[in-house]
């Protein structure tokens, strides 16, 4: 056949819960309904735009990109201090947010 080369050429669908794009990965989380694990996580889906950086840091979030063990186990609290700032104390009520 004209343009073909006399080659062919099979095409298939891959099952989506073991070869799983960014979006049905990290935000639907389809492997977990299916109790699967993937094979394969293409990151297509990032907050920034699709930059490598973003990329890496959600395979590392996922725990899918191969670092140093201390990366993932070190420093794993987070504290907080929930006293409001000097400024804000004692003010409350409708009076405190809007001019009479």
């Amino acid at each position: 056949e004209p343009g073909t080369l006399g080659r062919r050429v099979k095409v298939g669908l891959l099952p989506l819960a073991l070869f799983a794009n960014g979006h049905t990965y990290f935000v639907q989380r389809y492997q977990e309904a299916a109790k699967v694990e993937p094979y394969a996580v293409h990151a297509t889906y990032t907050f920034d735009g699709a930059t490598a950086g973003a990329k890496q840091f959600r395979f590392r979030e996922a725990g899918l990109w191969i670092e140093a063990e201390e990366y993932y186990h070190k420093d794993r609290f987070l504290t907080w201090d929930p006293t409001p700032p000097e400024g804000l104390r004692g003010r409350t009520g409708l009076n405190a947010h809007l001019p009479v």
